[in-house]
């Protein structure tokens, strides 16, 4: 294991000092955000002392980008031991395929929380730094009591550690891809595809029952997985003046991250159960089983049928005999599509 790790990290050392660099530089950036907020204390300019909210933005607004590196680090690990001549090879030294896997997790989750563990440690020091500023400020501002009681050191360390929770998240999703999909470019693309699906597929259902009693359960039902497994914090309002409604984000730790976590272990056992199956190159089909071909055609066919409902609104309505043509169109398209995809890849085979 130890030889495998040192392997896993020699290959991903970019990654590594991407990583590391990013870190720095989103902590970085916190410090500017508190040396601002002196700044505009010392010219007496402070609307609001809400650096948690300036936190919770700058990670926030860095997480796409984290993500793109996430998906790369995936690919990395995976071109190579996918292959099949080369994974030959590697099958044939004294590790199993099981203990191959556990290593590529373990490396890809240990870069991503080492940088969690660094931001963090730039945004709390940020914080201590100003923490005499806000004092003053919540003393004598509106809702400064509630502010002074919800900011605090656990509130970031909450904050971040919910963040990295999610990258950790989003990072053994796509590994678990790599154990349904035979190709590792094909698994990324699927299985990003697959997660964007959930919101496509919800926004459809959510407009044909906007007429119905349960409209609200199946707004609030969504917005629970949205807000799980999505780095995104209601806003809590605590307190109202002529000039401005005064917001407080209450970052603590809850189900969210106990589901995450949930997530994560249950991703991690999806893994290594389906490694032992199909040790990186045993696929008999385009993914690990027929059955998940066909429901990987049904999905891709559903999809295409539902574009000319969401051009219907983001351009015009269209009317309800072209609305059939077209969807009837576009879910043969896109079953040939994928049809063609999977057949192509099985006849490379033989």
């Amino acid at each position: 294991m130890k030889t495998l790790l040192k392997h896993e990290f020699k290959n991903l050392t970019t990654f590594v000092l991407i990583f590391l660099i990013g870190s720095v530089l989103i902590g970085t950036s916190a410090m500017l955000l508190g040396s601002n907020l002196k700044l505009q204390y010392i010219s007496n300019y402070v609307a609001h002392p809400d650096l948690h909210n300036d936190f919770y933005y700058l990670i926030r607004d860095h997480q796409l980008l984290i993500i793109i590196f996430v998906i790369a680090i995936v690919y990395t690990q995976f071109r190579d031991i996918k292959d099949s001549n080369i994974s030959e090879f590697i099958l044939s030294l004294p590790f199993t395929a099981k203990t191959i896997l556990i290593s590529k997790m373990i490396a890809g989750v240990s870069i991503i929380a080492v940088a969690g563990i660094i931001f963090t440690s730039f945004l709390v020091g940020t914080y201590l730094y100003t923490l005499p500023i806000s004092n003053e400020l919540w003393a004598v501002l509106p809702g400064g009591e509630t502010l002074a009681d919800a900011y605090n050191v656990f509130s970031i360390v909450s904050m971040t550690f919910r963040f990295t929770l999610n990258m950790v998240a989003v990072y053994l999703f796509f590994v678990a891809g790599q154990m349904l999909i035979k190709r590792a470019g094909a698994a990324i693309i699927i299985t990003f595809c697959s997660a964007c699906a959930v919101p496509y597929l919800f926004g459809y259902l959510y407009d044909q029952f906007s007429h119905y009693a349960f409209q609200n359960q199946l707004e609030n039902f969504y917005q629970s997985i949205v807000q799980t497994y999505i780095f995104a914090i209601d806003k809590t309002p605590i307190a109202y003046d002529e000039a401005s409604f005064v917001w407080v984000r209450v970052h603590r730790l809850s189900f969210e991250e106990v589901s995450l976590i949930f997530t994560c272990l249950l991703l991690i056992s999806l893994s290594l159960h389906l490694v032992n199956i199909v040790g990186f190159t045993r696929f008999s089909h385009f993914t690990c089983s027929k059955w998940l071909d066909a429901t990987l055609k049904i999905m891709f066919t559903l999809c295409f049928a539902l574009l000319p409902f969401y051009y219907s609104i983001l351009f015009g309505q269209i009317t309800g005999i072209m609305h059939l043509i077209l969807s009837a169109v576009f879910a043969i398209a896109g079953y040939l599509f994928i049809s063609k995809i999977i057949r192509k890849d099985l006849e490379s085979e033989v």
